[in-house]
């Protein structure tokens, strides 16, 4: 029951990911290499882990409303 609503990437997501990752780090398109910069993927973050202390990865919850 603990591991109910844990999606667990097989290996062909992830190395689809790392190609990605390393097309955005060149800089492909600017639009998309900023989305990916701000979720901090061209980094060490990866989607399917979860942070630690409970930070949020998610920019959009970081910023103040109003």
């Amino acid at each position: 029951m603990k591991n109910i609503g844990r999606v667990k990437p097989g290996l062909r997501t992830k190395g689809f990911f790392t190609i990605m990752r390393i097309v955005q780090k060149n800089g492909w398109n600017e639009a998309d290499v900023r989305y990916w910069k701000e979720k901090g993927w061209t980094e060490q973050v990866r989607p399917w882990k979860k942070s630690r202390k409970g930070e949020s990865h998610d920019r959009k919850n970081e910023q103040s409303v109003g």
